[in-house]
């Protein structure tokens, strides 16, 4: 297992930044069961909005004081070497 540590949040789909190491919205967003969404994609790539369950939704300039915005991501391997 690699542990990334997390200094800003991006969009699951778009990779755009949405809030800095500040934990400051830099770009609205939607936090799902599934992950980060900004509002672009998730108005206009996400067809079936019934399959998630919102948990939050952030807009510009709010800071996310949510612990979740300092968990690490942790990525599983398989190590074939």
């Amino acid at each position: 297992m690699d542990t990334i540590e997390v200094t800003t949040r991006l969009c699951d789909l778009c990779d755009q930044t949405v809030a800095g190491e500040d934990h400051s919205v830099s770009r609205s967003f939607v936090l799902t069961d599934w992950g980060v969404f900004c509002l672009r994609c998730w108005d206009e790539e996400i067809e079936r909005h019934r399959d998630f369950e919102i948990v939050k939704v952030y807009i510009v300039s709010q800071t996310v004081d949510d612990e979740w915005i300092t968990q690490p991501t942790i990525v599983a391997s398989l190590d074939t070497g």
